[in-house]
């Protein structure tokens, strides 16, 4: 049951990670919060198993994982944030990104792109093959992923892989 109460914690910061992407501070709070949630997870899983022959079942599920290798280190989370612009969309979704979290401004200046778009004053309406606005999008990259995939993408990855060995565990009966 604690391993549940985990993934769903490590899930809220993995979320968290998401809305915050462009306030790198609070990003790398996340991300470290993400990162413990994860760890006590694989502790409990380590220590339930510890004694018992099944151990090398988890050993294994964790030699085969490349994403395990990289977050068996915590100076692997080192990061870097690269800034483009990209153009807000009516959905929040950026083109190419698995995240989506729209600035303020950037939701703003949508609005009223739309609004213009949608007037009935022909003088304040745009061109209808006009873009919608740009914004600023911060995309974080880890520094010794050998892999070109943003860390929130990573991050997925490992959550899902943890769920798989916790899901594995409880249908073999060698976790509770």
């Amino acid at each position: 049951m604690e391993k549940l109460h985990g993934l769903e914690e490590a899930q809220s910061y993995l979320d968290q990670m998401q809305k915050v992407c462009n306030q790198p501070d609070e990003f790398d709070s996340s991300i470290h919060a993400f990162y413990r949630a994860t760890q006590a997870i694989l502790e409990e899983i380590s220590q339930e198993v510890e004694t018992k022959p099944w151990r090398i079942w988890y050993k294994n599920s964790l030699e085969t994982s490349p994403v395990f290798a990289f977050f068996a280190d915590e100076r692997n989370l080192a990061y870097h944030v690269t800034t483009q612009m990209v153009p807000s969309q009516a959905n929040g979704e950026e083109p190419n990104r698995n995240t989506a979290t729209d600035s303020p401004s950037g939701i703003s200046s949508f609005i009223i792109w739309i609004k213009q778009l949608l007037s009935p004053d022909e003088t304040s309406q745009p061109d209808r093959n006009t873009q919608p606005p740009e914004r600023e999008m911060n995309s974080f990259y880890f520094d010794t992923w050998p892999g070109k995939e943003r860390a929130l993408s990573i991050c997925r990855r490992y959550l899902y892989e943890i769920n798989q060995i916790v899901q594995e565990g409880q249908n073999l009966a060698y976790i509770s």
